[in-house]
C-alpha cells in the first residue's frame, strides 16, 4: 500500500491527541485549584495572542452542566477581556496574583455576580500565557454555605497576591 500519507496522519493524531490531553489537564488542574480553596467555580482564561486578549478556556464548579461543557468544548460564548480589565486583566497586565473581597471594588462583567475574586498569572518563563480566576470563597457555617473571602494561607501556592 501506499505509505506516503502515513506520517502525517499518524503526526496529526498525535497532536490531536495532545491537545485533548492539554484540554483535560487543564480542567484536572481547575478543577483542582477550584476545591483546594473552596471556591464556588473557576475559569483557566488563556491570551489571543493576535486580539491581545484574555478568553475563557475552561471552566470548573458550580456553574450548569451545559454550560460548563460547552465552554469546555469550545462552542459555549464568553466575553473576551482585555489586559488591565476586572480583577483578571489587572492579574494579566501586572502577572502578578491579585486577590479582591469587596464586591463593589470588582467590576460585574458577567451575569452573576462575583463576591470575592482570585486571579493568578500563567507564565511560562517570563511570557503571560493567561489567568486563572477562582470566584465567590464558598464558606461552611452551622447554618450551610455562605460568601466567604479569599485569605493569603490558601493562596500561597499560588503566589503571593496583592
Amino acid at each position: 500500500g501506499d505509505l506516503r500519507g502515513r506520517p502525517i496522519t499518524r503526526e496529526l493524531n498525535q497532536q490531536i491527541a495532545n491537545v485533548n490531553d492539554f484540554k483535560e489537564l487543564c480542567m484536572d488542574s481547575l478543577a483542582t485549584a477550584v476545591e483546594a480553596v473552596r471556591a464556588q467555580k473557576g475559569n483557566l482564561m488563556l491570551l489571543n495572542k493576535v486580539t491581545g486578549k484574555l478568553e475563557v478556556k475552561v471552566v470548573w464548579g458550580n456553574i450548569p452542566a451545559k454550560v460548563r461543557d460547552d465552554i469546555n468544548n469550545g462552542v459555549g460564548q464568553t466575553t473576551p477581556i482585555a489586559l488591565g480589565e476586572g480583577v483578571a486583566g489587572l492579574c494579566a497586565s501586572s502577572r502578578k496574583p491579585v486577590r479582591e473581597n469587596d464586591r463593589d471594588k470588582i467590576p460585574q462583567l458577567g451575569q452573576h455576580t462575583v463576591y470575592c475574586m482570585c486571579s493568578v498569572p500563567v507564565m511560562y518563563g517570563t511570557e503571560l500565557e493567561g489567568v486563572i480566576n477562582m470566584t465567590n470563597k464558598v464558606r461552611i457555617t452551622e447554618t450551610g454555605e455562605t460568601a466567604g473571602s479569599f485569605h493569603t494561607g490558601r493562596l500561597e501556592l499560588a503566589g503571593q497576591p496583592r
